[in-house]
């Protein structure tokens, strides 16, 4: 039982490809979790505003700025 504890590690940064259709569901249940946190707990999320906003942004300028180069 052990070694499978041991063999069944798991890495969170290890690359992996997914097909077009993978990759859209993922997306929809990432926005689906994103619509359930907001109309959940918007009081909570609402003086983070700012910061989720670059959060979001930066990160996004960012990729948008890959993809271009590429």
């Amino acid at each position: 039982m052990g070694k499978f504890l041991l063999n069944w590690a798991m890495n969170p940064l290890k690359t992996f490809t997914l097909k077009w259709w993978q990759g859209s569901l993922f997306k929809y249940s990432m926005l689906c979790l994103g619509i359930l946190i907001g109309a959940t707990w918007p009081q909570i999320f609402s003086p983070l505003r700012p910061l989720l906003l670059a959060g979001f942004a930066l990160p996004a300028l960012y990729i948008s700025w890959v993809w271009w180069k590429q």
